[in-house]
């Protein structure tokens, strides 16, 4: 049976460690588990975003590396370990890490049954369905620590992914810079943190916990700040960003579809590769690894309709168009962004389009878009012009892609469209037009 928690009291847990240093908030949250309080945070069940994002971007997310090791996951203050647990059944192996021996004492327990029986909320169809499952230990400490790392790596090692829900939000604010620290010596280089931000409806001048977060990751990840200071500040533009002093790039930013009701809609998901990574495209432009070619840019305006499960039991029925959406702007969209601004940076000529066509011959149901490999019957060119007088869809260069080719929208063959108009949602500017 799943831990069903009564709702959050987020003023109990104020007044509770109000009193306390922030060296002394670890016993603080320690004394709750062992008065049996854990119900003023707990939630019942793993983070449904994590588990959407993990099984719709598989090439991100696997639990393998390329030489068939698996990888090793960290979620700190990890609680009774629902986290943990629906990581290994995907096949991580994963370690949870918390200050209360008791919470640890409760997890293991958790483990030891959903491991063997797990229910549907790990898997973001509701059914279980794990195969190839990792290992899942617990262990107690002290993130600021390192006498717990041995009990985990040895030999050097580092972890391939840490995942954090609300433990920033936990600790106390003065520790913030020291929580950043940890993140890239824990991380091995080209190692992924993912942070689902909360709560960013909470204004951070507020006592917690949580504690307010809206500016806080982007100061401390990108820009290398304090978390505190700074956070009220805007976000650098592209160009900026890429000269930032942090030791993580944002490689990808997007509200959740799905999150736990008191999240939902405020909610946001990062990932933040270390400097190695090769989706960390700043920096591997920065360290001269991108090629100095010309490249074309592309996507189609709804990708990844083609490519979700639809329902089996009827094949012309809508998929969940929530996730087809969060999949266009993961998967497609904030990939287009991510490669064009390094190249821009450098002047490397880049060609980009974006293809908006919906003919009945390829697009049967109005649902389907502009999908995955739609754009291919088009005749596409990659010649430096500027019109299409010759009645072939060519593509202009624009140096610094202000702009964007948009083909087969509002009934007209070729339009140019801003770029933040399609590359904006992934930095929650605007709404993406899946339809445009």
């Amino acid at each position: 049976m799943a831990h069903t928690p009564n709702p959050p009291v987020q003023g109990r847990l104020i007044s509770h460690l109000a009193e306390r240093s922030a060296e002394d908030q670890g016993s603080g949250w320690s004394a709750l588990w062992d008065s049996n309080e854990s119900d003023l945070w707990d939630r019942g069940s793993p983070s449904i975003a994590l588990v959407d994002v993990i099984e719709q971007q598989k090439d991100i997310f696997s639990p393998f590396t390329p030489d068939r090791r698996r990888k090793r996951a960290l979620v700190p203050g990890c609680g009774r370990g629902y986290d943990p647990v629906m990581l290994a059944l995907h096949g991580f192996d994963v370690y949870g890490l918390d200050i209360s021996a008791t919470g640890v004492s409760e997890a293991r327990k958790y483990a030891s049954s959903e491991m063997q029986s797990p229910q549907g909320y790990n898997f973001s169809s509701g059914t279980a369905k794990a195969a190839n499952i990792g290992n899942v230990k617990f262990i107690a400490g002290d993130f600021f620590s390192s006498e717990w790392e041995s009990e985990a790596l040895r030999d050097g090692e580092k972890f391939d992914l840490i995942y954090d829900y609300t433990f920033l939000c936990a600790l106390h604010p003065s520790v913030r810079q020291k929580w950043a620290e940890r993140m890239s010596h824990l991380l091995h280089p080209g190692g992924l943190l993912v942070c689902l931000e909360f709560p960013m409806y909470k204004d951070p001048s507020l006592p917690g916990p949580p504690w307010g977060l809206k500016g806080v990751h982007w100061d401390l990840l990108a820009r290398g700040g304090d978390g505190i200071r700074n956070i009220a500040e805007e976000e650098e533009d592209d160009a900026k960003a890429a000269k930032l002093t942090g030791q993580f790039r944002r490689a990808h930013y997007f509200r959740p579809a799905r999150s736990y009701p008191s999240g939902k809609g405020t909610d946001m998901l990062t990932s933040c590769p270390t400097s190695a990574s090769f989706w960390d495209y700043p920096a591997c432009s920065a360290a001269g690894k991108v090629a100095h070619r010309p490249a074309i840019v592309f996507n189609c305006a709804n990708e990844h309709t083609s490519l979700i499960t639809y329902p089996v039991d009827n094949l012309t029925a809508v998929p969940d168009l929530a996730a087809v959406l969060e999949g266009d702007l993961t998967d497609w969209v904030s990939r287009t962004a991510n490669s064009t601004l390094p190249r821009n940076q450098q002047n490397i000529p880049v060609y980009r389009y974006q293809h908006a066509g919906q003919y009945p011959n390829l697009n049967p149901f109005r649902w389907l878009g502009a999908y995955h490999a739609s754009d291919l019957p088009m005749n596409v060119g990659s010649y430096p012009i500027h019109d299409c007088s010759d009645g072939s869809l060519l593509i202009p260069q624009l140096p610094l892609v202000a702009k964007v080719l948009r083909f087969g929208a509002d009934g007209k063959a070729v339009q140019q469209v801003d770029r933040v108009e399609i590359d904006g949602p992934c930095r929650g500017i605007r709404k993406y037009d899946q339809f445009p």
